[in-house]
């Protein structure tokens, strides 16, 4: 800290010089006089925004993260690049460019099936956000397992109450068109639901 202290208008929790501080204090007891508390005002507003971070995509994928992914999931590491998470000495953080990353503010109950659409066709197309592009120019597989990952976390946010329903839900399940279909033994193609990844 220089002692300049902030730029703009004096706040509670910014490092203030002297005459800042005097002018803040002064403030307040302006405020006091007139009937307002502005010291509970901004707690309501830091609690408020506690609340509201907990609804992000970011606090979301943390905590589907922590209480589901990395206890119960051999590979975690795998799953939590596709959603852009890392482990490091300091935890779980948000791997620049990543879906995390892009979404971390944004509230899980924005998101619709709109972006999901977008998302995994820049998935199938460009390669998974935050990850170097593998294997061939277009994946079918690659979207699956970006569906796959998706629809987990966001059955997780539903039975965690952050969202009332899954956006994931109205997006169709990736298909890869050039895998062989089964076949019967008398040669004619058989019908078979394909399975899930998560």
């Amino acid at each position: 800290m220089d002692g300049r202290g902030a730029v703009g208008e004096p706040a509670i929790g910014q490092p203030l010089t002297l005459a800042a501080a005097r002018q803040l204090a002064n403030s307040v007891h302006r405020q006091r006089r007139a009937g307002r508390d502005p010291i509970a005002e901004r707690k309501a507003e830091k609690a408020a925004k506690a609340i509201g971070n907990r609804n992000t995509f970011g606090a979301a994928a943390r905590g589907w993260a922590e209480d589901h992914v990395i206890p119960h999931r051999r590979r975690a590491d795998e799953v939590l690049s596709i959603v852009g998470l890392g482990r490091g000495a300091e935890g779980l953080t948000a791997v620049p460019g990543a879906i995390a990353a892009r979404w971390a503010d944004k509230p899980v109950s924005e998101i619709t099936t709109k972006d999901l659409f977008a998302l995994l066709r820049e998935c199938r197309n460009d390669g998974v956000p935050g990850r170097p592009k593998r294997g061939r120019d277009k994946s079918e597989s690659r979207a699956r397992h970006v569906y796959a990952t998706l629809s987990a976390l966001f059955k997780w946010a539903q039975n965690e109450q952050l969202i009332s329903t899954s956006p994931i839900v109205g997006v169709p399940r990736p298909v890869d068109k050039t895998a062989p279909r089964p076949q019967r033994a008398d040669g004619t193609l058989s019908a078979v639901r394909p399975t899930s990844f998560c």
